[in-house]
């Protein structure tokens, strides 16, 4: 003071400031395909270097088919770094989903949006069909039976076929049993069927 007191100096400071300038990072991953409208997207995030002030909370962001990306949820289960965790997400059409994820420390420093979606999910929810055609008669145990098949949605939301599987139910069965596959329906149209005796 003006008389020359001056105050005692304490054990322990009375603030303390961390200072933290490194944004956090974070990265989202989504299956390829899902049959729902609703599917789990996963993170990874962290706040870097080793005096970080740790992750505080992880945000979604989403481009629906034919929109623009769009904060959906955010994540403040975990703090710290390190850290990993999910959100569920619910479309409403079927197509296209690019997400990605954006992160905030504790010191407020906040992740840029990446320059490219970090992952994406087409929905697509529609069966897709097919049918059989063989000949009325046979005179060998072995014939042909060829099909047609295709996924019905229009444009990109159809995620293409994968497979056709070719079922057949012989002379006095009662249920019809798995034959074999096509893995490449596509290319090839017809399976040759190999029968154990006459009938229908």
């Amino acid at each position: 003071d003006n008389a020359g007191n001056v105050e005692t100096a304490l054990l322990t400071g009375d603030t303390t400031t961390f200072v933290d300038t490194a944004a956090p990072t974070s990265s989202a991953s989504s299956p390829d395909y899902s049959t729902s409208t609703t599917f789990s997207v996963s993170y990874l995030a962290d706040d870097p270097g080793a005096d970080a002030s740790g992750v505080k909370d992880v945000e979604l962001w989403v481009k629906t088919p034919g929109g623009v990306f769009t904060k959906v949820a955010t994540d403040t289960a975990g703090v710290g770094t390190g850290i990993d965790g999910s959100f569920s997400f619910t479309g409403t059409i079927d197509g296209s989903y690019e997400l990605y994820t954006r992160a905030h420390d504790q010191a407020g420093n906040y992740e840029g949006a990446p320059a490219t979606a970090d992952d994406s999910t087409l929905v697509d929810t529609q069966l897709p069909g097919s049918t059989a055609t063989s000949p009325a008669y046979s005179t060998s145990q072995t014939f042909t039976v060829s099909y047609t098949a295709s996924d019905p949605l229009k444009n990109t939301s159809a995620s293409g076929l994968d497979k056709v599987e070719l079922y057949m139910k012989g002379p006095g069965a009662s249920a019809f049993a798995f034959v074999g596959t096509d893995n490449s329906p596509d290319a090839t149209t017809t399976f040759s069927v190999t029968v154990g005796a006459d009938g229908s």
